[in-house]
């Protein structure tokens, strides 16, 4: 086994085709087959299928085998990060991890600010920025991201600080009943349908424990992503109890919603279970230092 082997494995996982893999990564698509080919004969299983069209998909083997194939290559990445860092700490590659919920507002005043604040900073910020779908939770101890921010209180064997407050605003169609109300509470909701975007996030979490706690229970369809959510929102095919974010201005308003869950805390999130690079933990440090309700809570 190889680390090409594993690199062409990774990119076919990514593109899902044998030939685009091969031109992304500027080998023949042969050479591309046929490292596979050993590769799933010193494994002694197949990690693709291959379909008529050419579609590849990863089998059941492959599902498995791919998340320890991308943590050779992020513990790489960390061991050349780590080495570049060793003499500078305002250098190197931090990996961050954010829902866009949270990008269109507090990331850009924080790291705007950091670089403002550290004029001689050659340290890279690669955003990684979550629409809505899956848990950022496993891939920071994985290795994908050194950082998350998120409003998730706790991510088991990872330390958080309490960086900021959220606030939530109930979004309706400019053309619904209700926007022309300033405050509303969640008895002027109650038998509203609400548009969602993942059962198990923590803002789906968060707005059912707000309903049970006012004896009512949301009518909750889900879509794929804050944009989807917003468009509904604006078709008037529901609410959307939302942060505020820059979408559809002309076809929504946002109302002041009258709860005292309509605040929720933003924390951020690094792992136990490896050491940051020093790029990292000066971006952690400098986040903490730059927000009046950091506190630090071990996981």
């Amino acid at each position: 086994m190889t680390l090409q082997q594993l690199k062409y494995f990774l990119e076919i996982a990514k593109t899902k085709n044998f030939s685009t893999a091969a031109k992304n990564l500027f080998v023949a698509q042969s050479s591309v087959s046929y490292a596979i080919h050993e590769l799933e004969q010193e494994l002694k299983v197949p990690l693709f299928v291959r379909d008529v069209n050419r579609k590849v998909t990863l089998t059941e083997y492959g599902e498995k085998y791919l998340p320890y194939a991308e943590r050779i290559f992020n513990l790489l990445d960390e061991g050349e990060n780590e080495l570049k860092s060793m003499s500078n700490p305002l250098s190197g590659t931090v990996r961050m991890g954010f829902f866009y919920c949270v990008a269109n507002s507090e990331i850009p005043k924080i790291f705007r600010q950091f670089y403002e604040d550290n004029p001689n900073c050659n340290i890279f910020l690669d955003f990684d920025v979550n629409h809505g779908q899956g848990s950022m939770d496993e891939q920071l101890l994985l290795g994908k991201f050194d950082l998350i921010i998120s409003a998730g209180d706790e991510i088991k064997n990872c330390d958080r600080v309490r960086i900021g407050r959220q606030k939530l605003k109930v979004i309706v169609a400019n053309n619904h009943y209700l926007a022309d109300r300033k405050l509303v509470g969640l008895s002027d909701l109650d038998g509203i349908p609400l548009i969602g975007i993942n059962p198990s996030s923590s803002i789906d979490g968060w707005i059912r424990e707000m309903y049970r706690r006012e004896g009512l229970k949301p009518d909750i369809s889900y879509c794929s992503n804050w944009i989807t959510q917003f468009g509904y929102v604006a078709m008037n095919y529901g609410i959307a109890i939302s942060p505020s974010m820059p979408m559809y201005k002309d076809y929504i308003v946002e109302l002041e919603l009258d709860n005292p869950m309509n605040w929720r805390d933003l924390y951020l999130h690094w792992p136990q279970n490896r050491k940051l690079t020093k790029a990292a933990e000066f971006v952690r440090d400098y986040i903490v230092s730059a927000t009046d309700t950091s506190e630090l809570i071990e996981g």
